[in-house]
C-alpha cells in the first residue's frame, strides 16, 4: 500500500503508540515467537526500502487521546477496533484491562523485555555476520562443507540470518526446522522449499543438497519439455525454455568443424541415453555421469542434449561424445550453455 505513494526517498511517521508495542508483544508470544519478535515495534525501521518514523513509542495511548482533546484536535477511529473477535482486539479490549489492574507496571516489564530482545539481536546479527564472512557464502547459495564446521545453534542462525537480512526474505520457523533437518539427515537427492518472497514478488525455491545450499527463482526453474526437438545452426546462439546455447572455437576440444553443415538438432533427456566422453573408454548412461561428476539433480532435466545425424553428439557444456570430438592438434567448437538459473 505505502508502496504506490511512497518511494526511499520519503519518512513515514506513524502514530503508534506504548501500547500498541505491549499488544504486538504478547500478540507475537501467543502466536509463537523469537527474540526478534520480542522486540516489537520499532522506532525506527525500513520496509521494502521505504523509511517508518514511530515517535510516539513512549507514550500511553490515554496521553496522546489527552493532549488531541486539549488542543481540540480531531482525528479518525476505526470501529473495527472495538470488534473483540479480531485476535489483537481482544488483547486489547479483553486481556489488557484485566493485565493493567493486575500488574500496572506492565508497560515497563514489556519495555524491559523489548530492550534485552534487542541486545541479544544484536549480538546474534554480528555473531552471523562473522560466521557469514567465515563460512564465505555467496548471497544466492552457501557451501555445505564450510556451514558444517559451525555449531547447529550457529547454522540455524545463519541461515536466518542469510534469509531475513541478506535476502530480504522470511522463512516461517517450521520451514527453517525443515531446512536445518535436510541438513542434520542429508539424503542422495536434494530437497526443494518453495517460499514466496514479498520484496522481489515472485516464488523462490530453497534447495538443499549434500554441496550447498541454494536459493533459486522459482519461474527460472524450467526443466524441458520431454517432446522437445529443435533445429540448430552451430554458428548462431539459440534460446530454449531453460536458458541459451552458443558456440566459440577452441582449441583441441569441442566439436568437430566437419559437423558444421549436418543436422544438428537440440532435445531434451527422457532417460536411458548414453554418451562416451572424449578420453573415455566406454559409453555411460547420461543419468551415471551426472552421478559422478555431480551435477545437480535439479538442474539435470534442463541440461540440453546435442544430437548430430540422430547421434548424442554432446550433453550441454559439460561433455563432447567421442566419436564428434575434434583432433586434439584441430580448431573445434566448443559448446556454451548458459542455464536460466545463473543468469
Amino acid at each position: 500500500m505505502f508502496k504506490s505513494w511512497a518511494d526511499h526517498n520519503d519518512l513515514i511517521i506513524t502514530g503508534h503508540h506504548l501500547d500498541d508495542h505491549i499488544e504486538t508483544v504478547l500478540f507475537r508470544l501467543f502466536r509463537g515467537t523469537g527474540i526478534k519478535g520480542l522486540e516489537g515495534i520499532r522506532e525506527i525501521s525500513k520496509v521494502r526500502d521505504i523509511n517508518f518514523y514511530r515517535p510516539f513509542l513512549k507514550n500511553k495511548k490515554k496521553e496522546i487521546l489527552k493532549y488531541a482533546q486539549e488542543h481540540n484536535l480531531s482525528w479518525v477511529e476505526d470501529d473495527s477496533n472495538r470488534e473483540s473477535k479480531f485476535s489483537r482486539n481482544m488483547i486489547r479490549n479483553d486481556l489488557m484491562p484485566k493485565i493493567i489492574s493486575r500488574w500496572p507496571y506492565i508497560g515497563k516489564s514489556i519495555g524491559k523485555l523489548s530492550e534485552e530482545a534487542k541486545w541479544n539481536q544484536k549480538i546474534l546479527t554480528d555473531i552471523a555476520k562473522e560466521d557469514l564472512a567465515y563460512i564465505d557464502a555467496r548471497k544466492d547459495k552457501i557451501n555445505m562443507q564450510r556451514l558444517k564446521t559451525l555449531s547447529n545453534e550457529r547454522q540455524k542462525n545463519v541461515i536466518v540470518f542469510w534469509l531475513n537480512n541478506q535476502n530480504d526474505i522470511y522463512v516461517p520457523s517450521k520451514l527453517i526446522f525443515q531446512i536445518l533437518s535436510s541438513i542434520v539427515e542429508p539424503s542422495s537427492e536434494s530437497r526443494s522449499f518453495i517460499i514466496h518472497s514479498d520484496s522481489l514478488n515472485t516464488d523462490i525455491r530453497i534447495i538443499v543438497s549434500s554441496k550447498e545450499i541454494r536459493m533459486v527463482d522459482q519461474g527460472s526453474l524450467r526443466p524441458l519439455p520431454e517432446n522437445l526437438r529443435v533445429n540448430w545452426d552451430l554458428k548462431k546462439s539459440i534460446k530454449i525454455p531453460s536458458g541459451e546455447l552458443s558456440t566459440q572455437e577452441s582449441y583441441g576440444k569441442g566439436l568437430d568443424k566437419k559437423y558444421l553443415k549436418d543436422d544438428v538438432i537440440i532435445k531434451a533427456r527422457v532417460g536411458g541415453e548414453r554418451c562416451k566422453p572424449f578420453g573415455r573408454d566406454k559409453s555411460q548412461k547420461i543419468k551415471n555421469l551426472f552421478q559422478e561428476f555431480e551435477i545437480p539433480d535439479w538442474k539435470r532435466n534442463s541440461i540440453p542434449l546435442i544430437y548430430i545425424n540422430d547421434r548424442i553428439a554432446a550433453v550441454g557444456d559439460l561433455w563432447v561424445c567421442d566419436e564428434f570430438h575434434t583432433n586434439l592438434d584441430e580448431s573445434g567448437i566448443s559448446i556454451v550453455w548458459n542455464d536460466n538459473v545463473n543468469k
